[in-house]
């Protein structure tokens, strides 16, 4: 906790709504206001997210079906789901590790993507249990962050990539959550000393 996972989350999904995707939120236990793209499930609604996932997995085979009729078949809209603290409520939802699986295999042509956030490497967890851990393995690119000294969140963490067991260390931007809309074109100018010296430190981190 604090790590600095929403952030991480919302800069993604920042960078994806300004690459014109749908972005949808998963959250049974989401506040009013919380995020600020259409949140489904709040008040623990498992109903209302388990018809989200279904319809999400209807556009992934909808379009292979709408292609095997069609070479030219118009290409869809991009949609991702964000999946907040996916291991706390999957059990709650019976299309959840179906989800997992789809988000696994070949999505990137029906453009249906899946940013699943959750405390530790609990993901694979899920895919033991059902089968699909090679598969999210092999599929999946995973950032894990360190603990967080202070409430800035972490500021280092591991990349793993698809198929490859072993971590890229990585760096981390800790400057606050990108606000949807398209990404800046500026960086507004540094008003303090201290803050000047920490943006030194963090261009000299290891990318």
């Amino acid at each position: 906790q604090g790590s600095g996972k929403t952030s991480i989350a919302l800069r993604l999904l920042a960078d994806r709504a300004s690459q014109g995707h749908r972005v949808t939120v998963l959250d049974p236990h989401a506040a009013k206001g919380q995020w600020p793209y259409t949140t489904i499930g709040a008040g623990k609604d498992y109903e209302a997210i388990d018809a989200a996932i279904k319809d999400w997995i209807d556009g992934v085979e909808g379009h292979y079906r709408a292609i095997a009729q069609d070479a030219n078949a118009p290409k869809p809209t991009p949609q991702t789901l964000l999946a907040e603290e996916l291991t706390q409520w999957a059990d709650e939802v019976s299309s959840a590790p179906k989800m997992i699986r789809v988000a696994c295999s070949d999505i990137r042509k029906a453009k249906r993507f899946l940013v699943a956030v959750s405390h530790g490497r609990t993901l694979a967890t899920i895919g033991g249990a059902k089968g699909y851990r090679d598969t999210i393995d092999n599929a999946a690119m995973v950032i894990e962050l360190d603990r967080a000294a202070d409430e800035l969140g972490a500021s280092t963490g591991r990349l793993y990539r698809p198929g490859n067991p072993e971590p890229v260390p990585i760096a981390i931007d800790r400057f606050g959550a990108l606000p949807p809309g398209p990404m800046p074109t500026a960086i507004a100018p540094v008003k303090h000393q201290d803050d000047r010296e920490l943006l030194a430190r963090a261009w000299e981190l290891p990318a």
